[in-house]
């Protein structure tokens, strides 16, 4: 696989050279495109903002309880 980085009119563009068959998992091309190499361009049309990072915590639930073996004995007194 070939690949730069180039500017054209002012632009950032990235150019690869790829294998058509191996193009066509990720997108849908012209069959002419499958048995050939194929160059991709590919530029930024809108930047998006960055993220930050989420404060999120996977265990907010469980850290929330405040008598947790009496609530685990309640969900286990309903499995009987």
């Amino acid at each position: 696989m070939e690949s730069r980085a180039i500017k054209e009119g002012g632009m950032d563009i990235y150019t690869a050279v790829l294998n058509g068959k191996e193009l066509s998992r990720v997108l849908e091309l012209p069959n002419e495109f499958i048995n050939a190499e194929v160059e991709v361009k590919v530029k930024v049309i809108k930047k998006l903002p960055i993220r930050k990072k989420s404060k999120f915590n996977a265990f907010f639930g469980i850290t929330q309880v405040e008598n947790i073996e009496k609530e685990i004995k309640l969900i286990r007194d309903d499995w009987k």
